[in-house]
């Protein structure tokens, strides 16, 4: 069973709508009966065309965002080497978030989570959310314009600078 959307890759959170390739006609008529029960299973025209429109229509713009989103998160694995090296960064390959791992600075948890949001000004997501073992990292989305990750580098660099000169 496959379950998707194009609601993330391609912005459209107000379309509310995925769907299911379920191969197996056993599993797939109790799938579509568990959600016509809880009335899960309906589409409307404006979901249908976007999804139809965003998959058939959108290859160009589609390989042009996983071209910029590359080349934002290279952007930020050379900064981090350059400007901040005891932060390294972890990603997975498969979207538009890094970890940044701050193992290295030599804070605990709760000062990482202060350092990255109070110091430098990022509103990034504390690893911890993501369970034990992820206290040490903060998650970045790289999807936004070049800009805003030069302005979040600039300051991300400048409160590593403070940091290491105490």
């Amino acid at each position: 069973m496959v379950l998707s959307s194009a609601n993330k890759t391609f912005n459209m959170p107000g379309v509310q709508g995925g769907f299911a390739i379920v191969p197996n006609p056993d599993l797939r008529e109790r799938f579509y009966g568990f959600l016509d029960g809880c009335y899960l299973a309906e589409t409307n025209t404006l979901q249908q065309a976007a999804m139809v429109t965003a998959f058939l229509a959108c290859r160009e713009w589609h390989a042009q965002l996983k071209e910029y989103l590359a080349k934002n998160i290279e952007y930020v694995q050379q900064q981090m080497k350059l400007r901040c090296p005891k932060i390294t960064t972890v990603y997975g390959g498969a979207s538009y978030l890094l970890l940044l791992d701050a193992t290295n600075l030599g804070l605990e948890p709760e000062q990482i989570k202060a350092f990255f949001i109070k110091k430098a000004r990022l509103g990034l997501s504390p690893g911890s959310q993501y369970g034990p073992g992820c206290e040490y990292y903060m998650r970045l989305n790289v999807g936004c314009p070049r800009s805003m990750l030069v302005e979040a580098m600039d300051r991300l660099a400048k409160a590593y600078r403070e940091l290491s000169h105490r």
